[in-house]
């Protein structure tokens, strides 16, 4: 209901995020954090709530969801849905005004690559993970960091991988 209610809806989303149902959300992650398909859809709800809007942003920082996000990457690594889903949310903070060297500082940059590493055939999943790399290289200040752990290669290894998808080496070249 939460992703219903808020995507594409920047209003609902920002009523969303006063109501505290990042909280809510949270709390479901860490209830059930063996269970891969609510992982996928809470990551989904975060970046609902999240996309386009600065505070609830903020307030799922504050909160340590990317914790959260970080601990389902971990929890679910045979499951390319929860990876893919992850990058996304990692992918939403990126743009939603929090520092992308904290990101780097907590270690999802590199959760990002290890979940590339997975399976270099799952184009959905290179493609999401590219694309929030590349939105890391935005920042100055971490393109030393992503640099120093071979982020770039690993975006090489999808583009060479995936060398007839338009969509991946667009973003891949981005």
């Amino acid at each position: 209901a939460i992703f219903t209610h808020t995507i594409d809806d920047n209003d609902n989303a920002v009523e969303a995020g006063r109501m505290g149902v990042l909280l809510d959300i949270q709390a479901a992650m860490r209830a059930f954090s063996d269970s891969a398909s609510l992982q996928v859809m809470a990551c989904t709800a975060v970046r609902s709530v999240v996309s386009k809007n600065y505070l609830n942003t903020a307030q799922a920082y504050q909160l340590g969801l990317l914790a959260n996000v970080q601990a389902a990457m971990r929890a679910h690594t045979g499951s390319m849905i929860v990876q893919e889903e992850s990058c996304t949310v990692i992918s939403a903070f990126t743009f939603g005004g929090i520092n992308r060297a904290d990101i780097v500082r907590l270690g999802l940059l590199a959760n990002v690559r290890a979940a590339m590493r997975l399976d270099l055939k799952a184009l959905e999943l290179q493609g999401k993970a590219c694309e929030t790399i590349c939105n890391m290289y935005l920042d100055v200040d971490t393109k030393v960091d992503a640099e120093m752990l071979g982020a770039l290669a690993d975006v090489r290894a999808a583009m060479r991988t995936h060398r007839d998808s338009v969509e991946l080496q667009l973003v891949a070249c981005e």
